[in-house]
This record gives structure tokens, sequence and C-alpha cells, in this order.
């Protein structure tokens, strides 16, 4: 059916007719310019196409003159069925001559058929799919060019082509729906021989290209359908495309419409008044843009229909014109408030209508129309109806209000003796070091609640027996645009506080809300476990780690190992003797827990003479009681350039036993600094230019591809009749070496270090970090198979940027990632600084290539403070857990997190004041389960004796 001004036409269809079912041939009009629709025959004279159904019938407007702008109306139909016979010919009606023309076609036409879709496309008409009979579905495209038969002055015909499409468009399908809107040619539903679909696929008209699942295609439709009627229709500021009708399954029929906004690429099911008509197929719909309505009749439901209805959809489509948004969003309930609404296609008018609010509350004042985007009004005062979001539509002298979702909100002063807060964080008992929450609930001078954000509300947090404010609270607030404010507040000790709530008016005015101030005692989190036994001595450069139900205490002093077994609630030290190899006691050293029990002890350094150590062991547990040490043989690495490190030439200190190692290296009084590059390595420092014999570095930094390293005792290939050259910034050849303090080092492990980061990765593999080598920072990393017969020493491959020289730096592993936080690194003045960052460092590594890629995560939540030196351990999967370590001026830090490694997010568990932990050791800490099991000492003891 094709409308043309206030008339549609109806050609052919099957029916019952004499007592038979039959196809006709037959045209209708039915005018509809008055309250009563009136069907009527066309008188046909002259040839006309045979009785056809399921044919398509497409209207095309033929120029008789450009000059007078006279046109004439056509529709084309082409193709169809009756009964077994399919037609693949091509009439044209005239709606001024009410004759029938059958003209001259070129090229080589599409097999007949019935079933298929016809769209007019500028000035082709664009025919897909359809049905051939016996079997035969088609997902062929065919273009019939219009242009010469547009055209009185052409005496080119219409021509048949087969565009050449890019991309993967829609398979074979019958009973589907094609429609267009601004460059886009949309395919929709259908079926085959064997399903339905509701899928939706896009030919981008400037690309002639299928547009991909994903990106602009939008989500299916909500069921599978075939014999809908779908239609692009003009709308402000996108078109709408509405479907209505059609088959679901067998002998299951929709009466349900759907519409799609072009511009989102969503759907929306419509609210509609009246009883919609009885659900069907194969319904003959055209639509009525002069009154935005569609025209249905007939159709199938297990029976042929032949009822008339009609469907405005004007509130759908909308005027010409269309709201977007105004500026600004909200205002008092007052009114009197000059707000600009922006929208499309303005213009002047005698009658400019606002509209605020509908129904019994609505309120309409006049608009003035500055420009085609931006009409200007004042907000009529909404007293009557109180603070609310109301909707805010206009009317341009009568054509309709803009069907756009704009909103706009009346809100009343917030008041702060009507404001109230509540929540457990302010009971009359707390704890302190964690975050404790409570509510704030924004109201306005008429007691009613806010229902958008915006506020500003102010904490004081003090001790009530702290004149000095040592002891200060931190808090932080989450706006939840709703008139509710989450808080989370923080104290770093026990002890009585007062919470002081204020409201902060736009002039900056502080007052108290309802019930402030508040009075909180904050208890202590912790719960003190009695461990029998003597304790062991407090020292520095100790490893706290759990290793099954034993939490292990190692380094420090000269003793040895200490352990305390959790399996129960009698908890004791116990002095281990520790049989197997001999292993230095040392301080300062990594740890890492090894699948199978084991605990991998890696560097630090040697008490007995001060060196740094590169030795790994590991510390097992063959049978219950019995722990064993054992120095692991591992291969070295292959001889490489390497600058070796100053070692400061100092008398061996004497063996500790309480206060266990040296000194560390002198610590500087600067601050936290961002990270920001460090000086370039000295030449020859990293991968210098390969004696003859040697492998090959890897290509430098920002160098095209990645060279794979040659093998030992291979030298790396060079271009015929040219020595390889050194990388850019790379040291030059050999015999400069040494004016650069680089020397071919023989094969060896990893160079000694203290503070080194280490971990366990893919499971098996022992990966380091880092750490300082004779008062030097270094930035390496180095891998080894635990579970490797013959371990050996590999340099893993880095993707990416390395980072900084550091020592301490926090490094955890999670589904075979590496994840990096924190460290102390030193600037070219040699002032020691924390690395920080609000991102996470992280590295996949393939276990296969043994390389790492970095990437750096953005990350979300509470990030913690700087440090280096503290725990980082996975808790539980895609978990990991942070807690201690040192800033910049060797101050404990006394916190504890938790990262999502799927999230990217931070959680702060626990924050509190760092002299409640042991200030110039830091924090030592170890997970047990779900637990935090802390070392401390009771005032004035020398000993760890409080264990929590």
């Amino acid at each position: 059916m094709s409308v043309v001004n206030q008339r549609a036409y109806l050609f052919g269809g099957c029916g019952f007719k004499d007592g038979k079912a039959q196809a006709f041939n037959d045209v209708f009009t039915l005018d509809f310019s008055t309250d009563v629709f009136k069907w009527e025959a066309v008188s046909i004279e002259g040839e006309k196409p045979g009785p056809r159904a399921r044919h398509t019938a497409t209207l095309v407007r033929l120029i008789v003159s450009q000059l007078l702008q006279i046109s004439k109306n056509k529709v084309l139909v082409f193709g169809g069925l009756d009964r077994r016979k399919r037609f693949g010919d091509i009439w044209v009606f005239d709606t001024s001559t009410k004759k029938w023309e059958q003209p001259a076609v070129d090229g080589a036409p599409p097999t007949p058929r019935a079933h298929h879709s016809a769209t007019l496309v500028g000035d082709k008409v664009f025919f897909f799919g359809g049905y051939s009979g016996h079997g035969k579905t088609s997902s062929d495209f065919y273009a019939l060019e219009l242009d010469g038969y547009l055209d009185p002055e052409s005496e080119k015909p219409l021509t048949w082509t087969m565009p050449t499409l890019k991309g993967k468009g829609p398979g074979p399908r019958f009973d589907h729906s094609s429609t267009l809107y601004p460059n886009r040619y949309v395919i929709f539903g259908g079926q085959d021989n064997c399903e339905m679909f509701g899928d939706i696929h896009y030919l981008d008209l400037e690309k002639m290209a299928w547009d991909e699942e994903g990106g602009a295609s939008p989500m299916t439709y909500s069921f599978e359908v075939c014999s809908q009627f779908a239609e692009a229709i003009e709308s402000v500021p996108n078109y709408k495309v509405a479907c209505i009708f059609g088959r679901k399954d067998l002998m299951e029929y929709s009466n349900y419409m759907e519409v799609m906004d072009c511009g989102s690429m969503t759907w929306s099911n419509p609210h509609s008044i009246g009883e919609p008509p009885e659900a069907r197929e194969d319904t003959a719909i055209a639509y009525d843009n002069k009154q935005c309505r569609l025209i249905i009749f007939g159709g199938w439901a297990n029976r042929w229909l032949g009822d008339l209805h009609t469907l405005n959809v004007a509130t759908i489509i909308g005027p010409p014109y269309a709201c977007m948004g105004c500026y600004p969003e909200f205002g008092p309930v007052f009114g009197d408030s000059e707000i600009t609404v922006k929208g499309i296609k303005f213009r002047q008018a005698n009658k400019i209508e606002v509209r605020f609010g509908s129904g019994k509350m609505e309120v309409i004042v006049e608009g003035k129309c500055v420009g085609s985007d931006t009409i200007v009004c004042r907000t009529p005062n909404y007293e009557l109806f109180g603070a609310m979001e109301v909707d805010l539509k206009v009317n341009i002298n009568g054509e309709g209000w803009t069907v756009n979702n704009i909103k706009y909100n009346y809100f009343a002063n917030t008041s702060a003796k009507n404001c109230a807060a509540f929540g457990p964080g302010l009971q009359p008992e707390a704890m302190f070091g964690i975050e404790m929450p409570f509510l704030i609930l924004a109201k306005d001078t008429s007691m009613c609640r806010r229902t958008s954000g915006g506020d500003k509300f102010v904490l004081t947090i003090t001790h009530t027996n702290d004149p000095k404010g040592l002891y200060p609270g931190t808090w932080r607030s989450v706006d939840l645009d709703d008139g509710v404010y989450e808080v989370f507040y923080q104290v770093p000790a026990a002890g009585r506080y007062q919470i002081d709530v204020l409201y902060e008016d736009p002039q900056g005015v502080q007052t108290p809300i309802r019930g402030s101030p508040f009075f909180v005692e904050c208890l202590d989190p912790w719960t003190t476990h009695r461990v029998a036994g003597v304790a062991p001595n407090k020292r520095k450069g100790t490893n706290f780690t759990t290793l099954g139900k034993d939490v292990l205490l190692y380094g420090g002093n000269n003793l040895g190992v200490t352990r305390i077994n959790t399996a129960g609630d009698a908890w004791a030290w116990e002095q281990l003797e520790v049989g197997g190899d001999a292993v230095p006691h040392r301080s300062n050293q990594s740890s890492s827990v090894v699948p199978g029990g084991m605990l991998a002890v890696f560097s630090g350094l040697d008490l007995s003479n001060g060196h740094d150590l590169h030795d790994l062991n590991t510390l097992s547990q063959p049978s219950e009681g019995h722990f064993e040490w054992k120095t692991h043989t591992v291969a070295d690495y292959a001889k490489r350039p390497v600058r070796l490190p100053k070692v400061a030439e100092e008398a061996p200190p004497e063996a500790e036993g309480a206060e266990g190692a040296p000194p560390p290296a002198a610590e500087t009084e600067e601050g936290s600094k961002p990270q920001t590059p460090a000086a370039p390595p000295a030449e020859g420092e990293e991968g210098a230019a390969p004696a003859d014999g040697e492998a090959a570095p890897p290509p430098a930094e920002g160098e095209e591809g990645e060279a794979a390293p040659a093998a030992e005792g291979e030298a790396a290939p060079a271009a015929e009749g040219e020595t390889a050259p050194a990388a850019e910034g790379k040291a030059a050849p050999e015999e400069n070496l040494a004016e650069e303090a680089v020397i071919l080092a023989p094969p060896a492990p990893p160079v000694g270090r203290q503070f080194t980061s280490s971990c366990m990765v893919s499971g098996k593999k022992l990966i380091t970090f880092g750490g300082e080598c004779g008062g030097e920072l270094i930035n390496d990393f180095a891998l080894v198979d635990m579970m490797a017969p013959e371990p050996q020493w590999v340099e893993p491959t880095v993707k990416g940027e390395v980072p900084f020289p550091c020592k301490g730096c926090l490094m955890a592993a999670a589904n075979n990632n590496l994840y990096m936080f924190g460290g102390l690194a030193r600037d070219d003045e040699e002032q020691d600084y924390l690395l920080e960052s609000p991102n996470m460092i992280m590295y996949s590594f393939d276990a296969m290539s043994n390389s790492l890629t970095r990437q750096e995560i953005q990350t979300t939540g509470v990030v913690p403070e700087a440090r280096w030196n503290g725990v980082f351990v996975p808790y539980a999967p895609n978990q990991l857990f942070l807690y201690g370590g040192m800033d910049a001026k060797n101050k404990a830090v006394n916190s504890a997190y938790l990262f999502d490694t799927q999230k990217a997010k931070w959680t702060m568990l626990y924050r509190a004041d760092s002299e409640l932990t042991p200030t110039a050791i830091g924090p030592i800490c170890t997970l047990v389960g779900s637990k935090m099991i802390t070392l401390n000492m009771n005032p004035g003891s020398p000993k760890f004796d409080l264990v929590q």
C-alpha cells in the first residue's frame, strides 16, 4: 500500500472471493482526507499485470518539469506469486492517469520470486532476498536504476545491476522487511526454510559495506519475526524505525510494536492508547506523514482479514523540531530563573510555549527563540507542587510538544537543621583504623528530602583528649546525587572522638546539622593472641611468612628460624633446629612460598661479612616438625657485558642477636616525589654492543621488532659487508668498555643484593626484580624454574619500559600477571624518593617465551600511600593484599588494602597511626587464611611478644 497526498493505493494481494481463495490484480484507493475514510475501486483501461500476492509495490516520483516543479507519482510493482507461478516482471502504475505500463528494462534481471523486499534509495530501488520455489531462498542483492526513467528528457531505460558490496551481509531469507534512513539501508528479520530471524543488518550507503556486528549495530530484535512491517520515519533529532505485527512462530502472530531510535540504536516499546487490532501477519500498512499515523489494512491470522485501523504515532515521531537539553538543569522551586533550552530546528513564531511538568502538575510559560538551536524562558513558580524533577517540552505554533525526554529539577534550599546523619559510624562504639560509614540525608526548608546532589558537607574529627591534635581523623564522602551522601571516616588510634558534621551553604557559611556534634568511642580492632614460649628478639631485615599452618620468622639475626604453629588455639614460639645445607645468616632477603610447601629465600645481606648474597635456598618440612634447608645449584646466566657495582670496603660487622643486621645505607629526609624518569644508564650498563662470541642484546627501546638473542657462543648476524652497529644510546666497540667501567662478566647468577622483590609466577617460576647492590640500585629481572630438575637463571625479555632502579618494590602475581607498586628510588643527586603513581604497573608473563609485556593500568578506589618494603601477596582469586612498609623517611606505614585485579580497584581495609607499629622496623605481617597476623612489642619490651 502506497500513500500519495491524502490517498492510499492498494494493488493485488490474495483473499477469498466467490467462494474460493485467489490472488487479485485490482487497484483500490482509500481516501482519508476527511474523518470518514472511503474505499473506491479504480477502473483500469488497457493492459495490466496478472493477479499476484507477495509482490512489492514501491512509490517513485517522476519529475515532469524542474522549472515548474511538476511531478507524477508512480507505483513500481515487481515479482509476486499466483498459486505456484512466480513473476519476475516489472509494471508501473501512474496514479494520475490510472493506467498501467510495462516499461523496457535492460540488464540481467533477478529470477522470478516472491516474499522479497524493495526499498527506494535515491534514484534506485534495492531488492533483496525472496523465495523462488523448490526450496530456493535468495540472498542476492539487486538494484534497479531509475535515473533515465525519472528524467523525462532521458531515453535511458530501467536497468538491472548487482552492486558490489563489502562485508558479510544477511544470509538467505524471505518474508523480511527493509527500510531506509540517512546513509543506512536496513534488512530486518524474516525466515528461511529452517528458521526465523530477529537479526538486523545495515548497509553503509557511502561505503556500500555491511556493518559488522557490534560498533554501530544495535541489539537484535526482542524476538524472531517474519512477515512484519518495518518503516523508518523521519523524526528530530533522529529517525525512528517502527516495527509492528508479524509472525513469531507457527500460527503465533503479533500486534506488538517496537520503535528503534536511529541515533542511540536502541529499541523501546512505547505505550499505546486504545484497543489494538488482532495480531496478524502480511498486513498492508502505509504511513501518512501529514497526520503522523499508520494506516493498517487486512492481513492473515489463520484467516484473511479486511479490517481498517489507524495508529497515531505523533507522540513517538514528534514535531519537526526537538529539545536536546537545558541549562542550568535545576533551579529553585519558587521559579523566576532564566534557563536556556537547546534544540534542533527551532524558529521564530507567534507563539512559543515551554511546558514544565505534565498532567495536573503542568505549568506553561512563554518562550523566545533566539536562534535555530536556542529558546530562552523564565521558569514558573512550582511551589504549589513542591520540589521535584519535571518534564520539559516545547511547542511552536501549536505543531506539537517535543517528545525528547528532557528533565528540569526544581529544588528547595537545603536546611542544615533539617539534615540528618545516621549509620554504624555514629553508634556509641566504633573501631579505629577501619573506615566507619554513615549516611547524611539532606533535606530542604520544607523538610522534604533533596532529590539531587551538589550539597557541601564538612567533617572535623578530633580526639577529645588530644589538645595538640596529634590524632586527627580523616574522611571522604560520596554524593549519590539523590540527596543522600555516603560518608566514611577513619581515626588513627583508640579513644573518644568528637565528630562535627557541618553543612556549608553557597555563601560559605558552615552550620551544624541536626544532632551534631556526635561522640564515638573508638576501640582497638585487633585481638591479641596469647603465645607461649620465648618470644624472639626484635630486629630489622626479617621475614614473617606463612607456610601451611606455620608462620615462620627468619632473618635479621643469627638465630635461624622461629615458628608459631597456628593449627590449634594453643600457640607457642618454637626455635627450629633446621637440618640440611648450611645457609648463611642474613637480613633484608626476599622470600616466596613455592607450591609443595617450600619457602624460597633469595639474596640478602650476609651477617657474617657484610657482603650482598645471591644464593637461592628453600626451606621445607619433609616430615612433621622436621625442617631442612637446601641450597640450590642454579645454572648461571650466559656471558654478557655488565657494569659491576662498586662495593664499599668496610670491616665485617659483628654478628648480631637482638638487633640483627648492620644499619642500612643512610636514608635521606626527602619525602615522596612523583615518578619521573631516571637519568639514562651509563654507556655499556644495559645492552652494550656484544663482544665476539657473545649473545646479541635485544633492540633498544623504540627500535622495530624484538630481535631474538643469539645462542651462546654465536655472534649476532650483520648485513653483508657490515659490522653490526651498536644500538643508539648503547656502548661503543669493546675497546671503549674499560673507560665506562664495563667488563665482560663470566657466567654468573644475578648479582648479590638486598631488598629485592620476588614472587612466584605461572605456578612454578620464581621471578625477582631490582634491589640494592653495594649501595647502588638496580632494575633487572631474573627468573628460575623452581620445579626444573636442573634449574637455570634466565633473564626474561621485557617488552616496553623497564621499571626504575629501586629497592623494596612491592611485587605480586595473579593470573600470570605481575603487579608492581611503590619502591624506593634515587635521583641524580643521590637523594632517595618513593615511586608513587595512581596507576598500577603490570607485566603480563608469557611462560613459553619467558617474556614480560608492560601495561600501565588506571586504578580506581582509594589508592594506597606510597611505600617500600611492605607485604604484597595473593589473598583470594583476583585479589592481592598489601600491608605495611616504610615511607621515604623510614617511618612505618600502618595501612592495609586489597587490590581487585579484574576491576583494577583498590579497597582500603585499615589505616592507623604508625606509632602503633615497630616504627623503626616497620610493620611485620603475614596472612593465615583470611586473618592478618602482625608482630609487635609491648611497651619497653625488646622482643616480639605481642601477636595480634
